[in-house]
């Protein structure tokens, strides 16, 4: 990656950023700051790794993309120190996510500026860095200038045409994420043909529902609820609205309703 994807030029200590090893020395590996325009750096050899080395070139893995965090910066010399070894693993998971918005936000830009003949670093000052200030991330503005233009690109300076080709990808390559719920659930009620009650309950909810779905009866009193869709909000709203009803209906025959599991997963 050639581009900046932050407004300052260079990273302060203690801040997590994706190196990419490119050479191994005894002293240490050299590496490239992806999100500072492959800024050089190095990790010593004391901070790759808390566990005792035996080889340097068994425990590192060259041209590969990793987190690190910063521990010195002398931006007179242009000299950055990072380490492997200072970094927790719920900082790891964070950064991969930030790396992966960042990608998308050169990507955009880059895009962008070779359609239009024009400097990626010029996108970035005039729009790119007010939304990352505005919005702490750059892709979030951008989405959000979809929906409503006049409002967020207010004081920006972009052009139409920057703004228009900017839609295009996003409706290309900004596909809705699907999310999925699977609810395990036991209904208990102490009465004459009480799966025929049911039954005519679930009947009723699956006309009125809109989005696919399922209901299954795994032995009962056990019930299976599984749904899909892009909106997480709709689905949740529709979990609560289905459960509440089914309690109430169930108690009119005295019954109980027991929820087992509830996964969540996106698609």
């Amino acid at each position: 990656m050639r581009n900046r994807v932050y407004e300052y030029l260079y990273p302060s200590a203690g801040d997590i950023v994706i190196i990419f090893i490119e050479k191994l020395k005894d002293i240490g590996a050299y590496v490239q700051l992806l999100e500072f325009n492959n800024l050089q750096g190095m990790i010593l050899t004391r901070e790759i790794s808390r566990k005792k080395m035996n080889s340097i070139h068994k425990s590192v893995i060259l041209y590969k993309d990793e987190p690190a965090v910063i521990t010195k910066v002398d931006g007179k010399r242009g000299y950055v120190d990072v380490s492997k070894c200072r970094i927790a693993q719920e900082e790891i998971y964070q950064m991969k996510k930030k790396w992966v918005y960042a990608k998308n936000t050169i990507s955009i830009a880059t895009h962008v500026s070779r359609c239009n003949h024009l400097n990626c670093e010029d996108l970035q000052i005039r729009w790119g860095w007010p939304f990352c200030r505005k919005y702490k991330h750059m892709l979030k503005g951008v989405k959000k200038s979809i929906k409503n233009y006049k409002k967020v690109l207010h004081g920006l300076n972009m052009s139409c045409l920057e703004f228009i080709k900017i839609r295009e990808i996003l409706k290309k390559k900004m596909v809705k994420q699907h999310y999925s719920v699977f609810i395990e659930f036991e209904i208990f009620i102490f009465s004459k043909n009480a799966i025929d009650f049911i039954k005519k309950f679930f009947e009723y909810q699956l006309c009125l529902c809109d989005i696919k779905i399922e209901i299954k009866l795994i032995t009962f009193p056990c019930f299976s609820f599984s749904l899909l869709d892009q909106g997480k909000k709709l689905i949740v709203k529709e979990i609560s609205y289905f459960l509440k009803s089914l309690l109430k209906y169930i108690q009119i025959k005295n019954g109980n309703l027991y929820i087992k599991n509830i996964t969540f997963k996106q698609k």
